[in-house]
C-alpha cells in the first residue's frame, strides 16, 4: 500500500526517522504533471516523485475527494482565512485560493519548493497575495501562527500514531469558536486512523462524517470546536470552573468570561503603545439613519478575522442603538461625530457591555492592539435619504452580520430628492455618489456655481463625476432631480480631523485602560 502524505513529528532527528532521505519510497526520481478540473478551475499540478520528497510528492486520493466535496457542496471560501496542513502538492489549498480564500499552505520545509511551483502554476498573479507558503511542524512551531482561522484543511495527513497528539495540539491552537475544519483521509486500520476520528479527536472537537466513499475507503469529516466557548479559555481552566461551581455551566461561563475580560485588559495594557493602522470601516443603514465607524488593529490578517469583524459590527450596532432616542421627527439632517473616548463608553446590544470591554476581549483573543478610532452618525428628515458605499468590501459571515458592510473605505452621502426625481433609482444613485466620494476624496461640498478646475478640484460638486468624467458631478445630478446636502468619507488608517475635535492621531486614540473593569470574580 502506498504511504499517505507527509505528517509532522517533533525535532529534526524525529523527522528524519520518519522520512529518511534515503528511504527509497520512490527509487527513481522523476517529475510528472497531472491535470484536474474542479469548481470551474483547471489545475496543473507538478509531482516530483523521488526519495527526497517521498510522500509529499504525489496527489493523494483523499485530496481529490476533498476537492470534489468543495465542488459538490459549493463551499464558499470568499474572504475567509484558511490554512492547509500537510499541503504536499498544494492542490487543496490552491483550489481554496481560487475560490476566494485567503490561504496559508503549510508543510515541512523540504516540500515547500514543490508547493511554490504549483502555486505559481495555478494562482493568477493578481491573487498571489492570497496564497502564502510557510513551513509548519506540528507541535513545534504552531504558536508562530495566529489562532482563529475560519477554515482549516487537511487531506491524508493522519496515519502516524506518534503525530496524533501533535496534530491535536496544532488544531486546538489554530482553531477558534467559529472555525470549521475539513479532514479527508484514507481509513487505514493498521495506522489507527479510525481511532483518531472516533476517539482522540472527539475529546476536543465535535466531529461529523459528511462523506464516505466505500470503494476508495475515504472519509471526509467536518470538525468544529466542542462545547461552551468560554470553557476553552485555557489549559484545565474549564474543568476548574466546573469543579468550583458544582458543574453549573452558567456560573462557570460567567466566571470564565470575567477571567477572560481581566486578561484582555491586561494584554491591552501591554499592547496599547503599538501602532494600529490596519482595520475596517463598517457602515450600517437603518431607516432614515446611518452609522459609519472605524476600528483599527495592527495587521490586515487580523482585520479579516471573523472575531474582529464581529467587533466592528458590535460597535456599529451599539452606536445606532445609542442614537435611537434621537429618532424624533426632523426638519433638517443631523450629523454627529464620535471620538474614541465617546465610543468607549457606549454599550453593545442586547448584552449591554461596554464597547471598551469588548475591544479588550478581542485583544486578549487575537493578540493585537486595537483602537476604537472614530464614528459618524447621520439622520435625515422626510424627503431626504442617505447614500452609502463601502470599498474593498468583505463578505459577511451569516445573518448576524448581514446589515453591516465592511471594507477599507466608506462614504455616507446626504441627499434630497427634488420634485423632478420620480424616475431616479435613489438606492443606485446613492451608491454612485458614495463611490464618487470614496474615489475622488472631496474635501468640501461646493456649489453648483463652482467651475471645474483651479481651486475647486477638491469641491465635490465641481469635480468630474467619477463614472462620467466628461460631466461635473453637479451637471450629472441636475437632470436626475437630486441635490447633495453633505457627505462623510472615512479611509482606514488615515490621520483625519473630526469637526470640532483635535486631530485623531495614533497617539491621541482612546487608551483602553481609561476605564478598566472591576476586578472582582
Amino acid at each position: 500500500m502506498a504511504a499517505p502524505r507527509c505528517a509532522h513529528v517533533e525535532g529534526a532527528e524525529a523527522l528524519d526517522a520518519v522520512f529518511p532521505r534515503d528511504v527509497g519510497l520512490f527509487a527513481d526520481a522523476f517529475p510528472a504533471e497531472a491535470r484536474y478540473h474542479f469548481c470551474g478551475h483547471g489545475l496543473r499540478i507538478a509531482q516530483h516523485h523521488g526519495a527526497r520528497l517521498g510522500v509529499a510528492a504525489p496527489v493523494w486520493e483523499a485530496a481529490l475527494a476533498l476537492c470534489q466535496y468543495f465542488e459538490e457542496q459549493q463551499l464558499d471560501f470568499q474572504g475567509k482565512q484558511v490554512i492547509e496542513l500537510g499541503a504536499g502538492t498544494g492542490i487543496v489549498g490552491i483550489l481554496a485560493t481560487l475560490l476566494g480564500g485567503d490561504v496559508t499552505l503549510t508543510d515541512l520545509p523540504l516540500a515547500l519548493e514543490q508547493l511554490r511551483e504549483n502555486v505559481a502554476r495555478n494562482v493568477p498573479a493578481e491573487h498571489m497575495v492570497r496564497a502564502r507558503i510557510r513551513a509548519l511542524s506540528w507541535g513545534l512551531d504552531h504558536e508562530q501562527f495566529p489562532s482563529g482561522y475560519d477554515v482549516i484543511l487537511g487531506a491524508d495527513i493522519i496515519y502516524l500514531r506518534d503525530t496524533y497528539p501533535l496534530l491535536l495540539r496544532t488544531l486546538q491552537h489554530l482553531s477558534g469558536p467559529s472555525s470549521t475544519i475539513y479532514l479527508a483521509s484514507k481509513m487505514r486500520q493498521e495506522h489507527g486512523t479510525a481511532e483518531f476520528f472516533e476517539t482522540l479527536l472527539p475529546r476536543h472537537f465535535a466531529c461529523e462524517l459528511v462523506q464516505r466513499d466505500e470503494q476508495e475507503n475515504i472519509s471526509i469529516y467536518r470538525v468544529t470546536r466542542r462545547g461552551w466557548p468560554w470553557l476553552r479559555s485555557g489549559p484545565g481552566r474549564g474543568r476548574k470552573a466546573l469543579e468550583t461551581f458544582g458543574n453549573d455551566f452558567k456560573q462557570a461561563e460567567v466566571w470564565l468570561h470575567k477571567q477572560a475580560q481581566k486578561e484582555g485588559w491586561s494584554k491591552a495594557s501591554k499592547l496599547q503603545g503599538r501602532k494600529a493602522k490596519e482595520g475596517l470601516i463598517g457602515v450600517l443603514l437603518e431607516g432614515n439613519a446611518a452609522v459609519m465607524v472605524e476600528v483599527n488593529c495592527e495587521t490586515d490578517f487580523v482585520a479579516r478575522n471573523t472575531r474582529f469583524r464581529q467587533l466592528v459590527q458590535q460597535v456599529a450596532v451599539g452606536i445606532m442603538a445609542h442614537h435611537q432616542d434621537a429618532g424624533k421627527p426632523l426638519t433638517t439632517y443631523v450629523k454627529r461625530f464620535l471620538k474614541a473616548e465617546d465610543l468607549s463608553q457606549l454599550k453593545t446590544v442586547p448584552e449591554g457591555r461596554l464597547l471598551s470591554d469588548q475591544v479588550a476581549l478581542a485583544i486578549g483573543k487575537l493578540g493585537e492592539n486595537m483602537v476604537l478610532r472614530r464614528a459618524a452618525w447621520v439622520a435625515v428628515p422626510s424627503g431626504c435619504y442617505i447614500g452609502s458605499y463601502v470599498h474593498g468590501i468583505l463578505p459577511t459571515d451569516g445573518p448576524s452580520m448581514i446589515k453591516v458592510a465592511l471594507g477599507k473605505y466608506g462614504a455616507l452621502v446626504i441627499c434630497e430628492a427634488l420634485a423632478n426625481s420620480p424616475g431616479t433609482n435613489l438606492v443606485d444613485m446613492g451608491r454612485k455618489l458614495g463611490q464618487h466620494v470614496v474615489g475622488m476624496a472631496p474635501l468640501s461640498l461646493g456649489t453648483l456655481d463652482d467651475e471645474p478646475g483651479g481651486n475647486t478640484e477638491t469641491k465635490m460638486l465641481a469635480q468630474p463625476f467619477l463614472l462620467e468624467p466628461n460631466l461635473s458631478l453637479g451637471q450629472y445630478l441636475q437632470p436626475h432631480g437630486i441635490s447633495v446636502l453633505d457627505f462623510v468619507r472615512f479611509e482606514c488608517g488615515e490621520a483625519a480631523e473630526l469637526p470640532g475635535a483635535q486631530e485623531s492621531q495614533e497617539e491621541d486614540a482612546m487608551p483602553l485602560l481609561a476605564s478598566p473593569p472591576a476586578q472582582g470574580v
